[in-house]
């Protein structure tokens, strides 16, 4: 997916944003954000990215608690409604 959506960033030189999971040097999970932006020399036809990754390994876990958090609630409001 993320190789993909690079090359597609190359072929139609438009920046791009992406945020996936790699497992680090030392076996931890990790969330990235990847921002890109194609480049080009004209005079040699060379082609590379400018872009940063970040670490929002924090961030994307706090989503999925909050995520977890609200499927109990759902879950346990359905139980009171129905149950």
């Amino acid at each position: 997916m993320q190789a993909r959506t690079v090359q597609a960033a190359m072929q139609g030189g438009k920046p791009y944003d992406i945020e996936y999971r790699i497992i680090d040097a030392l076996g931890t999970e990790r969330w990235v954000a990847e921002n890109g932006q194609p480049q080009r020399d004209e005079a040699t036809g060379a082609a590379w990215i400018d872009g940063i990754i970040s670490d929002i390994s924090e961030r994307k876990h706090n989503e999925m608690r909050i995520q977890g958090l609200l499927a109990e609630q759902s879950a346990i409001l359905d139980n009171v409604m129905f149950g």
